[in-house]
């Protein structure tokens, strides 16, 4: 019987030979730089990117814990590009912990990209696009929890168009008091 040669086995073949000249690569990094820059030096190294990475899981998870605290119970709690930037970090702050220059300068070019997300996103106005065009209709949008929502909320817009829903926020805020009234 011939073996099945696929997608999913090239990339498994792939991920196992990744995986095993990666250890290989790292010592073959470090052993080079310990050449460079001595031994004593290159065992400070290691020592400083793995405290940098313990303590980048640690900032992470818990600012990971915090959020899903503040969401409640079953809530998702946050943003889906706020999450892809706390794993990303996560990601980082593993591959630091891993002794090696190989996935060290991978952890700093993911430390650097969610670092400029972070910049780009409060620059354009809390959204991560620069793009004029996706910003105002992410603004113009409101919250939708769930498909039945959305289609709630489509109906309505076409029920009553020229509504509140269709005109652009201007980041008013309202403040008010309410009393709740009897039945009766």
């Amino acid at each position: 019987m011939l073996p099945c040669i696929c997608a999913s086995t090239t990339h498994t073949f792939a991920m196992r030979w990744f995986f095993l000249l990666l250890p290989w690569l790292e010592l073959f990094s470090l052993i080079k730089l310990g050449q460079e820059i001595g031994a004593i030096n290159t065992l400070f190294y290691v020592l400083a990117t793995m405290m940098l990475g313990i303590a980048l899981l640690r900032r992470q998870g818990l600012e990971i814990l915090t959020q899903m605290r503040s969401s409640g119970p079953g809530a998702f709690p946050t943003s889906q590009l706020f999450m892809g930037q706390q794993i990303s970090l996560v990601l980082a702050g593993v591959l630091l912990f891993i002794p090696g220059l190989f996935t060290d300068t991978i952890a700093m070019t993911v430390i650097v990209l969610a670092a400029l997300r972070a910049v780009l996103s409060r620059v354009g106005g809390g959204h991560a696009s620069s793009s004029p065009a996706s910003r105002s209709s992410a603004q113009n949008e409101p919250f939708i929890a769930d498909d039945r929502s959305r289609a709630s909320n489509q109906a309505f817009r076409a029920n009553h168009p020229g509504g509140p829903m269709d005109q652009p926020r201007r980041g008013d805020t309202f403040d008010g008091e309410y009393s709740q009234l009897d039945d009766s």
